[in-house]
């Protein structure tokens, strides 16, 4: 008996149930790769802030801390060199390197993620969980040592050390300091567990030497083009971020203001309006407000603001 072969016209029906099924699968595909993601990310930033309290037992309830910023340098990611002071002292010890943080004239003073770098220079975390697998800038893992075993002093991005900060970190933290001299109040283990410590790195919006706007632009992505989502960090799409309370719980965050009496984690409160620059309230107020929310007649009892920030068009960490 001679057996029928298919029809061209059979094939073709084949294909193209073949293509529509790959068509509709592929976005569940993608949004399951994603929601995978944001476990992975969040288990990263309870991780350590786990690790943060770990340290604060050991010292006196403290958060890790390098030198407070001073008035000619109130914010910065710092150097990414290895050494010591001004990253000119060869340090092979990781201790060592901790030590000379607290020294006169370290470059990294008022380095937040210089903060976050105790932690890994004492084992406590990986470099890799500063790493979520959504964003799409960190190009490698940041090393402890360089070749020649002298630990660097940030986060280096496994490129052997530059002069300015690389990307081999995807979270942003609550800036640690509210004066010029001291570490802020919440930078301590008996804060309220329901302020957030760490998140998805910060958005900048438009553009500028100020981190953050208080009415993102519509040429930068802002409102006008995309609602609340002009918001939310740029690691999972904009479409949310997640978030580390200083009792190491994480949520993922819809939207920004997610911190005592609905405060934006992205921006500090100033006089009468939410859009003050990290520099300018840190020069001008402390970290002291006066205002608070719309509806509220005074400020959260801890303004929460998250440094560093990432350019949402280029991925730049500012």
């Amino acid at each position: 008996m001679k057996r029928r072969g298919f029809t061209l016209i059979e094939l073709l029906v084949v294909v193209a149930i073949i293509a529509l099924l790959i068509a509709i699968l592929l976005p569940s595909l993608g949004k399951a790769r994603e929601l995978a993601n944001r476990s992975y990310c969040a288990a990263n930033l309870r991780g350590i802030v786990q690790s943060m309290v770990v340290y604060s037992a050991e010292n006196a309830d403290q958060y890790p801390a390098v030198q407070p910023p001073t008035s000619a340098n109130l914010y910065t990611l710092a150097s990414s060199g290895v050494g010591g002071i001004s990253g000119t002292v060869a340090n092979t010890s990781a201790d060592k390197q901790i030590d000379n943080y607290y020294l006169t004239g370290k470059d990294q003073q008022g380095s937040p993620t210089a903060c976050l770098w105790i932690l890994a220079l004492r084992n406590q975390t990986s470099p890799k969980q500063f790493i979520c697998k959504s964003d799409p800038v960190p190009t490698n893992v940041a090393n402890l040592q360089n070749t020649s075993s002298v630990y660097y002093v940030n986060f280096n991005g496994g490129t052997g050390g530059t002069s300015t900060a690389d990307f081999a970190y995807s979270y942003s933290v609550a800036y640690p300091w509210t004066t010029l001299l001291s570490p802020a109040p919440y930078w301590k283990n008996t804060t309220d567990s329901s302020l957030p410590i760490m998140a998805d790195i910060a958005p900048m919006s438009g553009s500028g030497s100020n981190p953050i706007e208080s009415t993102p632009a519509a040429s930068a992505g802002g409102v006008s083009a995309n609602g609340a989502k002009a918001w939310n960090s740029a690691n999972h799409q904009r479409d949310g971020q997640n978030v580390a309370f200083a009792d190491a719980h994480t949520e993922f965050a819809r939207r920004a203001d997610v911190g005592q009496s609905n405060d934006n984690i992205w921006t500090m409160w100033g006089s009468a309006t939410n859009n003050y620059s990290i520099g300018t309230a840190v020069a001008t107020g402390g970290g002291t407000v006066a205002a608070g929310p719309p509806g509220q007649a005074t400020a959260p009892p801890f303004d929460i603001v998250m440094v560093p920030i990432a350019n949402v068009a280029t991925g730049e960490r500012k």
